[in-house]
C-alpha cells in the first residue's frame, strides 16, 4: 500500500480489522496473545536481546519500554479474535483507491485485533493515521492492554531489524527509535496509557 493512510482508505482498513472480532472458539497452539505475554515478561525467543541490538538508540528505549510495562507486568490479553500478527502497509494490496487483498497469512492465530492496529499504527506513524488506530486499539483492549501490545510491537520490530540490519543499514535502526519514541511520548503526554 503506497500513499497515504486517510479518508476511505483508512475506514476500510478499520472495517477489515473489525470483521476479525469475536473468534468465537478457543485459541489453542495458534494462542498470539499468549505468546506476546511470554515474550514481554518471560523473555521467551530472547526478542528483548534482539532489539537490544538494533542499534545504539534501541538500549534507551527497551529501558523505557520495560519502566512503562511495570504497571502491567505479567497482564496476558484473551485470545478472543482473529488476528493477522503482520498487519503492516505491504501486506495491504490496493489498486489506489480501494483495498483489493490482505497477503502474508503466515502469522494468523486467535489473540487481540488491536495487535493489527497497533502494527498499522506504528508503521504508518508518519502517514498521519497513526492516532486513530491507536484510539481504536485502546477501545479494543484498554489501556493496560495498549501498553502490552504497543511494546511487543515496538521491541518485535528492533528484533526484526538487527536480524536484517545488513540489508538495511545502521541509519535506519535511529529512525525506527525515533519513530517509536515519539509514539510513546503521544501515548503518555495524553494519558491513553
Amino acid at each position: 500500500m503506497d500513499g497515504a493512510l486517510d479518508g476511505p482508505m483508512l475506514d476500510a482498513l478499520l472495517r477489515l480489522v473489525e470483521l476479525q472480532a469475536d473468534a468465537g472458539i478457543p485459541a489453542g497452539d495458534r494462542d498470539f496473545t499468549g505468546y506476546v505475554a511470554n515474550v514481554l515478561f518471560d523473555d521467551w525467543d530472547q526478542v528483548w536481546a534482539d532489539a537490544l541490538r538494533a542499534c545504539a538508540a534501541a538500549g534507551p528505549l527497551c529501558a523505557r519500554l520495560r519502566r512503562w510495562l511495570e504497571p502491567v507486568w505479567g497482564l496476558r490479553l484473551p485470545a478472543a479474535d482473529y488476528a493477522h500478527n503482520d498487519l503492516n502497509l505491504s501486506n495491504v494490496l490496493t489498486d489506489g483507491t480501494r483495498i483489493t487483498g490482505v497477503v502474508d497469512w503466515d502469522e494468523f492465530g486467535l489473540g487481540s485485533r488491536a495487535l493489527d492496529l497497533i502494527a498499522l499504527a506504528v508503521d504508518c506513524e508518519h502517514r498521519g493515521a497513526a492516532d486513530r488506530l491507536l484510539a481504536r486499539a485502546v477501545q479494543v483492549v484498554g489501556d493496560e492492554g495498549l501498553r502490552c501490545l504497543v511494546s511487543y510491537r515496538i521491541i518485535g520490530g528492533l528484533a526484526v531489524f538487527t536480524h536484517e540490519r545488513q540489508a538495511y543499514g545502521n541509519s535506519l535502526g535511529d529512525e525506527e527509535c525515533a519513530a517509536d519514541s515519539a509514539i510513546l511520548d503521544r501515548l503518555q503526554a495524553t494519558g491513553s496509557a
